[in-house]
């Protein structure tokens, strides 16, 4: 794949995304990053089929982030087409979360795994033209925004009452 971009730089570690707010990395069950090529400001990252992988997000922000993954074109936690309009991970600011696989229920995931176009689990829906791309919507919380509704919440509960209908 780097070839057919012109070549690139093999690199480690995690990747800068959102102007350096938010890095991402494939890392294997044991935690190590897999490494990757730098081609054309497309980060190609080497894997073998049959390996499992994780997604690891770090906000290096002082926001609050919401993060809405795909793999393959599909949305991680629900499993169909990926849009920009769905939610994601929130991740709160200076920390990380590591996404195992598909979400199938609250307790349950499918791995990700390096395979073939053919194997994917994109192409058993007939959606295989992204199979091989990790994408990452990031959204920032809007922090006078969160405030304000904060305080809204609070003023409806000054007047709250454990017991609304009294019988006396």
């Amino acid at each position: 794949m780097a070839e057919l971009l012109g070549g690139g730089t093999r690199r480690t570690g995690m990747i800068d995304t959102a102007g350096g707010r938010l890095r991402a990395g494939l890392v294997s069950w044991g935690n190590n990053t897999f490494p990757y090529i730098d081609a054309k400001s497309r980060q190609i990252v080497m894997g073998k089929p049959g390996q499992s992988y994780q997604i690891r997000l770090e906000n290096r922000s002082r926001r609050r982030q919401e993060v809405v993954v795909s793999v393959d074109g599909l949305n991680v936690l629900t499993g169909g087409a990926a849009t920009y309009s769905q939610r994601g991970y929130v991740i709160n600011p200076k920390s990380a979360v590591t996404i195992d696989g598909f979400r199938v229920n609250d307790d349950k995931v499918r791995r990700f795994e390096f395979s073939s176009v053919a194997a994917s689990k994109a192409a058993q829906q007939g959606q295989d033209r992204n199979v091989g791309v990790v994408g990452l919507a990031v959204f920032e919380e809007d922090e006078a925004k969160a405030t304000m509704m904060l305080r809204k919440e609070q003023f409806q509960r000054e007047d709250a009452s454990a017991f609304p209908v009294s019988g006396r």
